[in-house]
């Protein structure tokens, strides 16, 4: 981390990307994978690049291509099913552009996707519709948001301690999901004991979605020191 606006990004915005390896292995954590992807929806809530969301796109595809080869169909369960919300208009910009390149290597051009340019913080319309959540929420400590404060005091999460932006995206992804969706995410190990965490620990273990826990420990798959586990949530 040499370069002193990637620095600025990490810590203000929270962007630190996946490894493509690493998202694999989450996507199969979350199950979504080959047989269990037709038609259902999935969410990545802060996609950033698109690092998930063209290896989620992929999968939808062979998925799609086992049953079927119909790329007018296959065009439109994309539009459908895919959602993705960015902040960053220019890390939308390459998301959209990485998803078209992949969508074309299966023959499918002119995709209309479900992507916004949007605050997740504020973000309601898909609430309770959701089959999949996944991704790597933003980290970044509350006392360096530059914005969103206000926005954060709402959410049930944050009512402890020195809270971190991941630990609400955990709410906001339960909330998208349905009566069966399954949230998946790489992020901060710091609410297994932190104080900020513990209403996040008490709900989880209250609601009893803890489906999966896998601590990295001292594995660093981010440039930046984290320590990191992937968590594995299901409302069934």
């Amino acid at each position: 981390l040499n370069n002193t606006n990637e620095i600025i990004s990490i810590k203000h915005r929270g962007k630190i990307y996946t490894p493509d390896y690493l998202v694999d292995i989450i996507l199969d954590f979350g199950n979504y994978t080959l047989g269990n992807i037709n038609q259902k929806h999935i969410i990545d809530n802060s996609c950033g690049d698109g690092q998930f969301m063209v290896h989620i796109i992929d999968r939808y595809c062979k998925d799609f291509y086992t049953k079927s080869n119909n790329v007018q169909i296959l065009r439109k369960e994309l539009e459908t099913y895919i959602h993705a919300i960015e902040i960053d208009q220019l890390e939308l910009k390459t998301c959209t552009m990485r998803c078209n390149e992949i969508a074309r290597s299966y023959g499918i051009n002119k995709v209309n996707w479900d992507f916004h340019n949007a605050n997740t913080l504020e973000c309601t319309i898909f609430d309770n519709k959701m089959d999949f959540v996944i991704g790597n929420p933003p980290y970044v400590r509350i006392h360096n948001l530059k914005t969103n404060k206000d926005l954060l005091r709402g959410y049930l999460f944050n009512n402890r301690g020195m809270t971190d932006l991941y630990i609400t995206f955990y709410e906001i992804g339960l909330r998208m999901l349905n009566d069966t969706g399954c949230l998946t995410y790489i992020s901060p190990s710091s609410f297994f004991t932190s104080l900020a965490g513990r209403t996040m620990r008490d709900y989880l273990h209250r609601n009893n979605l803890i489906t999966k826990l896998c601590d990295l420990k001292h594995f660093q798959p981010f440039a930046a020191t984290t320590y990191t586990t992937i968590v594995v949530l299901n409302k069934k």
